[in-house]
Parts: C-alpha cells; sequence; structure tokens
C-alpha cells in the first residue's frame, strides 16, 4: 500500500508541499479499488459490500430502508462471512501463482570454496550520491560452504555470513590477462621456426611455467614485512622463502586462507 501512495503521489503532485492535501483522495481510491490477490476492494472485504461512490451518492436514489438494525445486521454478516472466505482463498491462489513463477526461474547456487565473487552492498552511507554508488564491492575469496567471505587484497574475513542472492561471480579484466600473457605481433621468423621444431635435448628440471608462473608445493604462512602482506611460500624443490601478496596466485591464496578455516575449531556459546 505505501508503494501505491508513493507512485501516486509523484504523478499527482506538482509540489512536495501538496501531498498533505492528496493524501485523503488517494487513500479513498484505494480502498475502493478492486486488488488481484483479494479479488474485491479493501472496503468490499471490511463491510461486505461496494463502497459508495460520490455519483452513486448524488444520481442514484435509493429509498430501500432497513425496517431495524438487527434485520440489517441478521442481512449483513453472512455476507461479510462469505466476502472475507472467498478472499481468503483468492489470495491462496494468487500465493500458489507467484510461487510457480518464483520456483520456475530459482536455482541453486553453484558457488565453490575458494571462488572469487562480489558482494552487494546496500547501504548507502551519508554523504554519498545513491545513484552513482557502486552497489557491487570486493572481491572476495569463499572460505566454505556457508558462503564466509575474505577479501582478496588484504585477507580479512568478513564477520557475518552472506546470503548467496547478495553474490554475483567476478571476472577479471582483460587488462589482467594480458599482462600475463602478452601478445605476439610480429610473425616468427625463419629462424625461430626452425628452433621451434628441433627437440629440447636439454634435460634439466625446469620450475618455470610458459606463462612465468612458478610451480609451488603449498602456502603456509602469512605475515606483514614493511608493511605489505607475504606469504611463507614452499617449492617444489623443498626450499622456502617469503613472497610479497602480488607474486602469489589467487588459487593459492584461496587454498591458503581454506586451510586456515578448517583448522580452526568453533566458538562455544556460553549458556
Amino acid at each position: 500500500m505505501n508503494s501505491i501512495i508513493l507512485k501516486s503521489l509523484r504523478i499527482y503532485c506538482k509540489d512536495q508541499f501538496d501531498s498533505s492535501q492528496l493524501i485523503p483522495a488517494i487513500a479513498w481510491s484505494y480502498r475502493a479499488s478492486t486488488t488481484t490477490s483479494h479479488g474485491f476492494s479493501p472496503f468490499e472485504v471490511l463491510f461486505g459490500t461496494k463502497m459508495q461512490t460520490p455519483i452513486d451518492t448524488s444520481i442514484l436514489n435509493d429509498m430501500r430502508t432497513s425496517p431495524n438494525i438487527d434485520v440489517y445486521l441478521q442481512h449483513m454478516i453472512p455476507k461479510i462471512e462469505l466476502t472475507r472466505g472467498i478472499a481468503k482463498e483468492n489470495i491462496r491462489d494468487c500465493n500458489t501463482t507467484t510461487q510457480f513463477y518464483y520456483d520456475r526461474d530459482a536455482a541453486y547456487p553453484t558457488y565453490t570454496v575458494g571462488q572469487k565473487d562480489l558482494l552487494h552492498d546496500p547501504v548507502t552511507k551519508k554523504g554519498v550520491c545513491k545513484k552513482l554508488k557502486k552497489r557491487w564491492i570486493g572481491p572476495y575469496f569463499i572460505i566454505n560452504y556457508v558462503y564466509k567471505l575474505r577479501r582478496c587484497d588484504n585477507g580479512q574475513e568478513l564477520r557475518t555470513y552472506v546470503h548467496s542472492n547478495r553474490l554475483r561471480p567476478f571476472n577479471e579484466s582483460r587488462d589482467v590477462f594480458h599482462t600475463r600473457n602478452p601478445l605476439c605481433t610480429d610473425a616468427p621468423s625463419l629462424t625461430q621456426q626452425t628452433q621451434a621444431l628441433t627437440p629440447n635435448t636439454d634435460t634439466s628440471p625446469a620450475n618455470g611455467l610458459d606463462d612465468g608462473w612458478y610451480e609451488t608445493d603449498r602456502v603456509t604462512n602469512r605475515r606483514m614485512i614493511a608493511g605489505n602482506p607475504h606469504f611463507l611460500v614452499w617449492w617444489n624443490d623443498g626450499t622456502r622463502s617469503y613472497e610479497p601478496d602480488s607474486n602469489i596466485s589467487d588459487f593459492a591464496k584461496a587454498e591458503y586462507y581454506a586451510r586456515c578455516q578448517a583448522r580452526r575449531k568453533p566458538k562455544r556459546r556460553r549458556q
């Protein structure tokens, strides 16, 4: 009902100070209008008869009068009960239809642990333009299946759990992809083609990958060094070293945060 009143005020109000004068007329029209869910107007559900409009009272002259109040009540009470029963059935039918269309397009969330997602922020702080505020913030890591999130930039964990309706998959920017995989604009020469066809006889193990990353065994610790987060990386050859956050892949950090979350013991609630 509040939304209907606001829409009507937006249409008829020429000045915001005229709203108080239009509210009685808007409320009267709402009480006399038939709703989709009830099948009756609010006035008819309450009193068991249709509302008399100004044209009814001025043009139509109903000379029928009830002999006394008891006869009038005996006639109106069954009619009111019947009207309210029909209205309840119409509401149940309307709810069933609405649920059918909602469930038709609904689906279970398919987010996984370690996936990067954006979080919807419906709060608008004081002094921030509501129309220009960015509603999707992040990205965040999902650290368990009940949608507990952790920030990707600093590893800070959110205190509360998040409903899946507030999540949206995060897609990396194309610029980030091309910085890791630069485009080759020059065609390879004949010498390069010959070298590519020549088999490599070097049998020494190579730790580097084609995209510039190095294979690791695991990440086991996180600490702040000179004000920047660093991770303790165990390499495949058995050595270890602290590497800055920019040198660690998102997947490795997600696995580290997921192991930290699994090792934590649930807090006991005081009784």
